[in-house]
């Protein structure tokens, strides 16, 4: 493979990554707005009660994963200097496998609770992955946030090997 084909991807991983960043921050930015219109006195359902906004180590492992992810594909395609490939692939590799496990656990709850609540015989139906009721807005951003990063994640460790196997280009010496 070429080296422009890889900085092709790059780009490519660069709008994804910007997606994803984009994504995270109207998911969480919409969560705190909740909070605080629920805070309102003059706004609340429930005055007098104090809502916080609670967030779990996946939330934080995907906003961290995602920021670092964001200043590494930024950094590789405008950084003045270039780093070490190893490093480089440990690094973005790191972040990529973070995205994908915290993806994966939420896949796993949303299957895990649809299983139980089959199990359970309600009469109600429940279907992973679908969103209804007055909370749309934001289960869709939720989700959306949930599988693009999925999709960098991927895209990420696919990037990484490809940098890992690629060798840059050099002068074949001559011998005498």
């Amino acid at each position: 493979m070429s080296a422009i084909a890889l900085h092709r991807y790059r780009l490519w991983l660069m709008f994804l990554v910007t997606l994803n960043l984009v994504m995270m921050i109207a998911d969480y930015s919409f969560l705190a707005s909740l909070v605080a219109r629920a805070n309102d006195p003059y706004d609340s359902m429930t005055p007098g009660d104090t809502h916080t906004l609670r967030l779990f180590w996946t939330d934080y492992v995907l906003i961290v994963a995602t920021v670092l992810i964001f200043f590494s594909y930024g950094y590789s395609l405008r950084g003045k200097r270039s780093t070490n490939r190893f490093i480089r692939g440990f690094y973005v590799l790191a972040q990529a496998v973070l995205l994908i496990a915290v993806a994966a656990k939420y896949i796993n709850e949303q299957i895990k609770f649809a299983s139980i609540f089959i199990a359970s015989g309600s009469s109600l139906v429940y279907k992973p992955f679908t969103c209804v009721g007055t909370e749309t807005t934001s289960c869709n951003l939720i989700l959306a946030n949930i599988i693009i990063a999925l999709f960098t994640g991927i895209f990420s460790v696919v990037e990484i090997f490809w940098t890992l196997s690629f060798k840059p280009l050099e002068a074949k010496q001559e011998y005498h």
